[in-house]
């Protein structure tokens, strides 16, 4: 199996076995007598095909994890099974942010993210008997049940990184696919949609940091005040930035889509048909004689293809209203873009 099809990657007794040859096994946080305080949790990555960074956490195992030849040792609670669990990065956050609408919370605030640092032994016991954590627990329990459920919950993210690396594929496809066209309007419209969640995950990212330092530094938010009014100043001036860029974008992509229909409407109108024409004439004049060498030379001009050298044809119009009437040998005629220069040329010819 590749990693692509793997969503939990546990840790196997012979992999085991290497690491502690290499003595590179992490080892879990013990106690001052020497119990397990906290499930192991450390950077790590036996996968280098892996994406972004990687953790090794312990989980309770189960006798389907030993009936697998997967690795239990002694953990917190009783045995534990190592389990590499991923964190989505930031271009994970900006691809989500699309399937969200634009006037909803951030993704950031909507999906389960690794915390930076794990939490002391001491610090875990705590928050586990605090009445907000084991409420939060509780609706877990409820709804999910209790069975796997840290292994299910670190699946959910390692699942979804692997549907956001399809769609990523995808795109790319439809992407390279499209016509110069269309690839201009879709450059637009992916410009656009990027400064949009940009704007989005900036803003967020900005509201976490104020409320982080004004919960931080309370007893010192005189001192902080202007700092926080040049950040809401520097923020608004770059919402004014985004917004106008976010015009000017939409500007490019009406322009280019309208571009497109114009175009369309040229060659639809523009089109030479060789039946259309012989229709024509044969509405308004009479066809007799070999009127298929007429309409085999139409063809060719309509395909630009050669006309045979050995054909010689001779086209004889008469005017049954005006028989008298003489205009001479045929001579080349301007297309239609170059009739100011022809009537320039009459006037200069003296008749």
């Amino acid at each position: 199996q590749t990693a692509d099809t793997l969503v939990t990657r546990f840790l196997t007794e012979p992999e085991v076995r290497r690491l502690e040859t290499d003595n590179s096994l992490p080892a879990p946080e013990l106690g001052p007598r020497g119990d397990v305080v906290a499930p192991t949790r450390c950077d790590f990555s036996m996968d280098p095909s892996s994406q972004g960074r990687t953790r090794l956490v312990g989980v309770p195992a189960s006798n389907d994890h030993l009936l697998r030849h997967i690795h239990a040792r002694d953990g917190y609670g009783g045995l534990e099974a190592l389990v590499q669990v991923e964190e989505l990065d930031h271009a994970d956050l900006l691809d989500l942010q699309e399937f969200f609408p634009e006037e909803g919370p951030p993704v950031a605030n909507l999906v389960l993210r690794s915390r930076t640092e794990a939490t002391p032994g001491e610090d875990l016991m705590s928050a586990l008997q605090s009445l907000p954590v084991q409420r939060e627990v509780a609706a877990l329990l409820s709804e999910y049940g209790a069975d796997n459920l840290a292994e299910r919950m670190f699946a959910t993210v390692s699942l979804l990184r692997r549907i956001l690396d399809r769609y990523r594929r995808v795109c790319r496809q439809l992407n390279a696919s499209a016509s110069r066209s269309r690839q201009g309007a879709l450059k637009a419209q992916d410009q656009l949609r990027l400064i949009k969640l940009s704007h989005e995950f900036a803003r967020a990212r900005l509201e976490v940091e104020c409320k982080d330092i004004v919960e931080t530094n309370s007893y010192t938010a005189e001192r902080y005040r202007d700092d926080v009014k040049a950040l809401i100043q520097e923020q608004d001036a770059n919402t004014r930035r985004l917004r106008e860029e976010n015009s000017r974008l939409q500007q490019q992509l009406d322009d280019s889509l309208a571009l497109q229909r114009v175009q369309d409407q040229q060659r639809q109108e523009t089109r030479f048909e060789v039946a259309d024409l012989m229709n024509f004439l044969g509405d308004h004049a009479t066809l007799a004689c070999n009127w298929t060498r007429l309409r085999d030379l139409l063809a060719h001009f309509h395909d630009h293809t050669p006309v045979p050298g050995t054909w010689q044809t001779v086209i004889a119009t008469t005017a049954g209203d005006d028989p008298l009437s003489q205009s001479g040998l045929f001579t080349s005629m301007d297309r239609p873009d170059d009739r100011s220069n022809d009537t320039s040329q009459q006037e200069e010819s003296p008749e």
